[in-house]
């Protein structure tokens, strides 16, 4: 999920490198903004705009995104993925520091459990608000 993106507005942007974390969903929301359009309420994502027009300001949103069997939160500089079983086993869990470990080798699922369980409690707090036709039960 980790992918580069050059954001370039002549005259509006410097060429600074920007090193915050923004999700696809928040480009619309962004876009919004600077155009002085309101933005939805059941939009997902946030106005990231002054993060990248001030790359010293870390961003500050969680990043969450969901698949058919699986969930993952970025919650800077961590981040958990959660794999639920179709079988009905117990859901598996994944734990990176990504901004040290950006290629998600050292899963740190056994050394990082207070982080662990604050990671699951914000995963679930996302996890709760989708629409329920999204997470169908695994049979």
């Amino acid at each position: 999920m980790r992918v580069p993106a050059i954001v370039y507005w002549k005259n509006h942007l410097d060429s600074e490198k920007n090193s915050n974390y923004m999700s696809v969903s928040d480009v619309m929301p962004t876009i919004l903004s600077l155009i002085n359009a309101e933005i939805p309420k059941d939009v997902e994502g946030v106005n990231s705009w002054s993060s990248i027009l001030n790359p010293q300001q870390e961003t500050t949103h969680d990043i969450y995104v969901r698949g058919h069997k699986q969930e993952s939160l970025i919650h800077k500089p961590w981040k958990i993925i959660r794999t639920r079983h179709k079988d009905n086993s117990p859901a598996t869990y994944q734990l990176y520091n990504i901004d040290l470990d950006p290629e998600e080798k050292d899963n740190k699922i056994d050394e990082e459990t207070s982080i662990l369980a604050k990671m699951k409690i914000l995963l679930q707090g996302q996890f709760i608000k989708d629409d329920k036709t999204v997470n169908v039960e695994l049979k």
